[in-house]
Formats: C-alpha cells, structure tokens, sequence
C-alpha cells in the first residue's frame, strides 16, 4: 500500500510587487550600439504561497506572503525601487477563510526564507501549533537577523524586517544547509536552495494526479532565469550560489519529471491553477 501523501496544492497569490525587470532578469534591458537609449521596464510580479492537503500531516503551508501594512512600512528607498501592495482578499488569513481553513488547522509552516514578501505573514498563526515551530533556513535566519540588528534605528534591511524574526507567539525549528535535502511528510520534500539569500528552502510536492511540482521560491524568480540559457537576477546575495541552485533546479525538474512554480513570474502566473482551484 502506497504511503499517505498529499492530496491538494493550492497557489495562493498574496499580493504584487512593482520593480524593474532587470532586478529579475540581470541586462534585460541592457543598451546596445543600435539602441544606446532602450527605456527600462517596470513590471509587476505576483507574490505566491503555497498550502498543501496532505492526507496524513494535515495542513501544510509552504510561506506566508507579508501583512497588509508591510508596503508602506518599507524605508523610502524600497518603496520607490519595490513598491509591494495587496487586496484584501489576497492575505492568507483571506485564501484559508475562503477554503475554509482556520489558522489553527495548519499542522506545518515552512517559510522559503525570511524575506518580508515571504515570511511577514507568519503574525497569524501566533499561539497556534504550527506557529510554535515554523521551519525555516538557519543561514537565511542568521543572515536576516545580522543586518536587521547592526543598528537601533534600521528596522529594516537587504530585504529583512526586523520584527519579523521577533513575533510573539512565534517560534522557529532552524535547519541548516548541511541537512541536506529531506522529506517533511510523505510525498513532500525540502529542497535546499541558496544564491538569493543564504539560504533557501524549496519544495518539491509529489500529487497523485497532477505529478510533481518544485517551488524553488526566489532561488529561481522566473523562466527567463533558466531559459533559454541560465541567467541570473540583477538583484543577488551569491551568484555561484545562483547557478548551483539553477543547475540542480532544472536536473531535479528533469529526473522527477516536475512542473516548476515560478514566484514571481507574471507570465507563467496567468498559466497557473490558484486557489480556490488545485492541483490534485
């Protein structure tokens, strides 16, 4: 008999941000001899996250999006370069609702990384049991606590928020990169990723229908950063890191036969499945 395994992947989008195109794709508007002037291109990208109906772990919720008031707390150098927004019926507390999820049904949390577009959501599950041992990266953790912590009067920096990693009724299970890859259920695996920060946890979900899905999260922001030939982002922590979560991205695609979810790709985005539909 096959082991208990995940049901349903819903992706939910929990807002947008706003930035040029060649923070994602590094020279994408790169002038040349012919067009020495080439105009820049400001596009507005999706923010995703994931939750999973697994038939034996119950709930699980791969990242949290970030809270409604993030955008306008951002310093006003993120706002002008990555300005963030969000409806109101795209917060997660708004897709669990509409599912009809409580935040206290979710049995697992793994956040991508702690990034405020990622990880600013988790205020809603304070008190509950998953919320009392998120999963998330140690280095990606340590990192974003480093420079959110070198000075009183930066509450925010390289991405981090600092009260993100200080939420009461939040607690973290910290794994490191020397943990290698590793299942969290049946059928649901923890892909260990770096280049955008430190450190980032992928997932890769097997559906007994639909086949398997890898969430790389912002170790691979959109298609063009793998085809037609690796390309990295303009924005990056480690560009080694970059390739080496690329070239693994794309053999696990191919070994596993697996679709890939882009984060924050607006073209794929309108290709996708989102919640209240599924994948199954």
């Amino acid at each position: 008999m096959a082991a208990p395994g995940p049901r349903r992947l819903y992706i939910l989008q929990v807002g947008r941000i706003h930035n040029d195109l060649s923070t994602n794709i590094a020279g994408a508007t790169t002038a040349t001899k012919s067009n020495p002037n080439r105009p820049a291109t400001w596009v507005e990208v999706p923010c995703l996250a994931y939750l999973i109906e697994h038939e034996e772990a119950g709930w699980i919720l791969f990242d949290t999006g970030f809270r409604p008031e993030d955008p306008e707390l951002l310093p006003p150098t993120a706002r002008e370069l990555y300005p963030g927004s969000i409806e109101p019926f795209q917060g997660v507390e708004s897709h669990l609702r509409q599912l009809g999820v409580k935040p206290t049904d979710i049995g697992t949390i793994v956040v991508s990384h702690m990034h405020w577009d990622h990880g600013g959501g988790l205020s809603l599950f304070s008190g509950t049991p998953a919320g009392a041992r998120v999963t998330a990266g140690e280095a990606d953790f340590a990192y974003g606590l480093r420079v959110t912590h070198r000075a009183w009067d930066e509450p925010f920096a390289h991405g981090y928020f600092r009260d993100h990693f200080e939420q009461k009724g939040i607690s973290f299970d910290l794994v490191p990169p020397t943990a290698g890859d590793f299942e969290i259920a049946s059928g649901v695996r923890v892909i260990q990723l770096e280049g955008h920060t430190p450190q980032i946890l992928g997932l890769l979900v097997d559906l007994p229908r639909d086949g398997a899905f890898l969430l790389p999260s912002d170790a691979v922001y959109m298609k063009r950063n793998l085809e037609p030939v690796i390309t990295p982002p303009g924005l990056i922590y480690d560009s080694l890191g970059f390739l080496r979560s690329a070239r693994k991205v794309m053999q696990l695609a191919r070994d596993r036969k697996a679709r890939i979810i882009y984060p924050h790709d607006p073209g794929e985005t309108k290709n996708l499945t989102l919640a209240p539909d599924c994948y199954r």
